[in-house]
């Protein structure tokens, strides 16, 4: 009966153990991953407000929808404001 499943013991630390070695080892490389998504996003984002825009006689809405994007990304209006004058600008 020694090989009863009672009866052998089960080591409880070891899946944690596993967790932070994982950690360890991959922890910096998911930090640049995630960092370079959200560059990645920050471009694409960047690149729809200057096609939205357009080019040519209307230059001038790109520069200010550049500027209201820097103003929310930099947290001093809200998504919903900067959606009414980004609406504003294109009209």
């Amino acid at each position: 009966m020694p090989d009863s499943p009672e009866l052998i013991p089960r080591p409880r630390g070891l899946p944690f153990l596993g967790v932070l070695v994982y950690l360890i080892a991959r922890g910096r490389s998911m930090g640049e991953r995630d960092v370079a998504q959200a560059k990645e996003q920050e471009q694409a984002f960047r690149a729809y407000v200057q096609k939205a825009a357009g080019s040519g006689p209307g230059g001038g809405h790109v520069d200010e929808l550049a500027r209201l994007a820097e103003l929310r990304k930099n947290g001093d209006i809200t998504a919903e404001e900067y959606e009414k004058a980004k609406a504003k600008v294109l009209a």
